[in-house]
């Protein structure tokens, strides 16, 4: 089970985003706001992973981006393969654009799954906060 951590199953949110977009940058204060409601629970993970890179310092470019902007968000680098040239994370999870977000069950399962980000971070915490309540249910 790969949602399996530190032996504990979790549910796991990954966020793909970039530097370069736009999107991906204005749906971090929510995402924030999400990591800080479910951080004293120990079932929940969230992973920010950096990918389709644009520039030749991908790592020091999100680095400096999430601490420039005071983000405490646990970076996760989907580098390209040199001999394929193709992200392995994004292909893995066939995303189309970012920022995607995946909600995946304690069984692996992908429960939910968000494209873009049309702002209102009041309401992306209430929707992917359901997502993950839903997410951490057994299926019936």
């Amino acid at each position: 089970m790969w949602c399996t951590l530190f032996g504990i199953i979790k549910t796991i949110v990954l966020d793909f985003w970039a530097t370069w977009c736009g999107p991906c940058k204005a749906s971090f204060p929510a995402m924030q706001k999400l990591v800080n409601k479910f951080k004293g629970d120990d079932q929940v993970k969230f992973l920010f992973i950096h990918t389709w890179e644009r520039s030749a310092t991908p790592q020091k470019d999100a680095i400096e981006y999430l601490t420039g902007n005071k983000f405490n968000l646990d970076l996760y680098m989907d580098a390209k393969d040199p001999n394929t040239r193709s992200n392995p994370a994004v292909s893995a999870f066939k995303v189309m654009g970012i920022p995607a977000k995946f909600v995946i069950d304690g069984d692996g399962n992908t429960r939910f799954k968000l494209t873009g980000f049309s702002g209102g971070d009041d309401a992306a915490v209430a929707e992917v906060s359901a997502m993950i309540n839903l997410a951490k249910r057994p299926k019936i």
